[in-house]
C-alpha cells in the first residue's frame, strides 16, 4: 500500500501547478515596502505592551541545551530539544510535567523534528520520520498516522494534514506543499518550482488563529493557505531597483547577490522568520550583509513598519537578541540562553520599561547552567 502510494505520490507532482501568479493572489494582496521603514525607528518601550517571562524550571529530567522548537498550548509548554531528540511538556508556569518517552514503541518518539498543539482539539501532534504521534494535551499517547513520504514542516486543518516537504529533502527537487485526509489520500496540492527554492531558506509560519503562511526569500512572496488553496497574501518590496531578484536562479546566483547586498545597507532580504498576531505582522530581514539581522514589525491596521533598532537608535535591544519560534494568542513566542543574554541585557534591561524589575533580575542573574528563558512578547494594540 505504502509502494502504491509513493508511486501515486511522483506521479501526481508532475502534474501539480506552477508557483502563484498574479492570476491567484489573495483577496487581501498586499504589496509591504519595506524602505518605509528608514526614519521610523522605535525603542522597545515605544512599541512593547508587556514581556512575559517564564523560566523553566531547572532539574536533571528537565534540562535543555540551546536548540529549541517550542509550542504554548492551553495548560501546557511544549518544548522541543533538537540537540537531545527530545520532548518535554512544562505547564505555563514553567514547572517541569512530563517527558514523552524516547524509543521506537506506541507513542515514543526518537528523532522528533515537528510538534503542534491543535486547541479545537486539545491534542498534541508530533512527527518523526514517517510517524504522526497524536497525544492528549498533558502528553498521553492516542494514535499515530503514517505518512508515506519525509516531511519538514505540517499543520492541522480539520481532519486534514498540510504537510510539508521543502526542496532539500524531496525526491523531485521541488518544495512540495500536499493537503492529506487522515487516510493518507491527497486532497489538494502545490508545486513551487524547483529553481527558486532549491537555494536559501524556507520557513512556514502558524499564525494566532492556525492560519498557515509560507514565505519565500528569494522571490520575497508571502503565501497563505485559503479555502483549500495557496495564494500569494503579501510580497516584500526589499529596495533593491538594480538587482534583478527574479534572476537568482543557482547557488553562483545567490552568493552574487549577497556580494551585492553586503556592500548596499539600504537593501533588505527576508531571513529566517515571519509571523504575526492580530494586529501585527513581524520579519526578521537583514540589511545588506546576511549577518546584520533586524527585526521589523508591521501595523496590520495601518500599515506602519518599524525597526526596533538602527543606526540612529544604536542601543541593543532585547527584541533582536531573541530566537522567536511562533505566536500565540497576541504574543510573539521567543527564548533566549544565557550565551544571548551575556554583555547584552546588563545594560539594556535596566532601561527598557516593558519589564518588570523582577523580570530583569531574572535575564541577570542567569547563568550558562540555567534552561533557556521563554519570553512572550506583545506589542501594543495601536
Amino acid at each position: 500500500m505504502k509502494k502504491n502510494f509513493l508511486i501515486l505520490f511522483m506521479a501526481f507532482l508532475g502534474g501539480c501547478a506552477s508557483a502563484p501568479t498574479s492570476e491567484n493572489q489573495a483577496d487581501d494582496f498586499t504589496i509591504v515596502d519595506l524602505s518605509q521603514i528608514a526614519d521610523k525607528n522605535r525603542t522597545v518601550d515605544e512599541i512593547v505592551d508587556s514581556l512575559q517571562i517564564i523560566k523553566f524550571e531547572m532539574t536533571d529530567k528537565s534540562l535543555l541545551s540551546d536548540m529549541l522548537k517550542i509550542e504554548l498550548g492551553d495548560n501546557f509548554i511544549y518544548v522541543l530539544d533538537r540537540s537531545a531528540n527530545a520532548l518535554k511538556v512544562f505547564t505555563l508556569n514553567g514547572d517541569f510535567h512530563k517527558d514523552i518517552s524516547q524509543g521506537r514503541g506506541p507513542g515514543e518518539v526518537m528523532f522528533p523534528s515537528i510538534v503542534r498543539y491543535v486547541a479545537s482539539e486539545k491534542k498534541l501532534y508530533v512527527y518523526q520520520d514517517g510517524l504522526i504521534n497524536c497525544y492528549t494535551e498533558d502528553g498521553s499517547f492516542i494514535r499515530n498516522y503514517e505518512i508515506p513520504y519525509l516531511v519538514d514542516d505540517f499543520v492541522k486543518v480539520g481532519e486534514n494534514f498540510v504537510c510539508f516537504q521543502f526542496a532539500g529533502r524531496s525526491m523531485s527537487q521541488q518544495t512540495t506543499m500536499m493537503e492529506i485526509a487522515p487516510d493518507m489520500n491527497v486532497v489538494s496540492s502545490l508545486t513551487l518550482e524547483q529553481s527558486r527554492l532549491e537555494y536559501g531558506m524556507n520557513n512556514m509560519s502558524i499564525n494566532y488563529k492556525g492560519g498557515i503562511n509560507i514565505f519565500r526569500p528569494l522571490d520575497n512572496n508571502i503565501y497563505t493557505f485559503k479555502n483549500g488553496k495557496f495564494l500569494v497574501s503579501k510580497q516584500l518590496d526589499f529596495n533593491c531597483p538594480d538587482y534583478d531578484l527574479s534572476s537568482l536562479e543557482s547557488d553562483h546566483d545567490y552568493r552574487g547577490f549577497n556580494k551585492y547586498a553586503a556592500n548596499h545597507p539600504e537593501i533588505f532580504s527576508l531571513s529566517d522568520f515571519y509571523n504575526e498576531t492580530a494586529d501585527y505582522e513581524m520579519y526578521r530581514v537583514t540589511r545588506g550583509s546576511m549577518l546584520n539581522l533586524k527585526t521589523v514589525f508591521r501595523n496590520k491596521k495601518n500599515g506602519e513598519l518599524f525597526e526596533t533598532i538602527s543606526e540612529s537608535n544604536p542601543k541593543p535591544s532585547i527584541i533582536n537578541n531573541l530566537n522567536f519560534v511562533g505566536a500565540y494568542k497576541d504574543y510573539f513566542v521567543a527564548y533566549c540562553s544565557f550565551y544571548a543574554v551575556n554583555g547584552i541585557f546588563d545594560h539594556v534591561a535596566d532601561n527598557e520599561l516593558s519589564m518588570k524589575a523582577d523580570d530583569v533580575e531574572i535575564f541577570k542573574n542567569m547563568t550558562e547552567e540555567d534552561n533557556p528563558i521563554l519570553v512572550l512578547v506583545k506589542l501594543k494594540n495601536n
